[in-house]
């Protein structure tokens, strides 16, 4: 049982700023002791990246300090006004070095800090990674994370485009408005339909796939009981209508949907995944 947990079962419960300043003060106590460990140290390359990836002001090493780790840990301090603010410049942290010229263990670990604070501290975010490196973004309820957002993450491997667009659709949820709300909805549906072009084939838009009935043919080849295919039909219709009306052609998609819009998402690459799964299998 951690500190928070232990806490609630006295009845003396966090507000979520509580888990905020709890959050920040374990994790500057790390930092603080790793700014002391050699093994830990940053070039002065890659803090002038970070300095100029978040517009900070850049000291060369000689006329400030010895240490840029520690001139970073103070643009840090000085720039954490939230938890938002913070996550921002930690991510640029992690985003500056440079992959090839340190150990990978460096990076998970300094990842990993963060994912067990944050964990700790039970404060709802997680973190990805791609190409361009990492962000973090919202977490929802851990068994639909796992199963409608991780899970697909991974299986959408194989088919790439539709992992990107996911991970775009992801990068702007982390950073979702209500003025960007519409935007982000319309990354989702530019997500599924990535995906029913690479399963599918062809290079048609969702509306299209959804007329030409190709996914019910699909589902009715699988063996899938009528009942479910018309369930999976109304949920497909639903979702394109709404972020047709909502979001693709008009800017009134409300925040407060966009988590339904997420896992609905998943929730239908989920099943078709997992339907050519089943067929892969019983191929062989």
């Amino acid at each position: 049982m951690n500190w928070l947990d232990y806490r609630e079962a006295l009845g003396i419960g966090f507000s979520d700023q509580d888990k905020v300043v709890f959050f920040l003060r374990k994790i500057f106590n790390f930092l603080t002791t790793a700014s002391q460990d050699t093994q830990y140290s940053i070039t002065e390359r890659e803090y002038f990246t970070f300095c100029n990836m978040t517009g900070s002001q850049f000291h060369p090493i000689s006329s400030f300090t010895n240490n840029a780790y520690q001139n970073i840990l103070e643009v840090l301090q000085v720039n954490t006004q939230s938890l938002g603010s913070f996550l921002s410049y930690y991510v640029a942290f992690i985003n500056c070095r440079e992959v090839n010229d340190w150990k990978p263990s460096n990076r998970d670990m300094f990842i990993k800090i963060l994912c067990t604070a944050l964990q700790e501290s039970q404060i709802p975010y997680d973190m990805l990674q791609d190409k361009d490196g990492v962000f973090v973004f919202p977490k929802g309820a851990k068994e639909l994370d796992n199963a409608l957002v991780s899970e697909p993450l991974e299986w959408l491997k194989a088919y790439p485009k539709s992992h990107q667009a996911f991970i775009k659709a992801l990068k702007q949820y982390a950073e979702a408005t209500a003025e960007n709300a519409s935007d982000v909805a319309d990354k989702f549906r530019k997500a599924l339909e990535t995906f029913f072009q690479e399963f599918f084939g062809g290079a048609r838009s969702l509306e299209k796939y959804i007329a030409d009935h190709t996914y019910e043919q699909y589902l009715n080849q699988r063996g899938v009981p009528t009942d479910m295919r018309d369930e999976f039909k109304n949920t497909v219709n639903a979702y394109a209508k709404f972020i047709n009306n909502n979001a693709k052609h008009h800017d009134k998609t409300q925040r407060n949907v966009l988590e339904y819009l997420l896992y609905q998402t998943g929730n239908i690459v989920r099943f078709l995944i997992m339907l050519k799964q089943e067929e892969i299998a019983n191929a062989d």
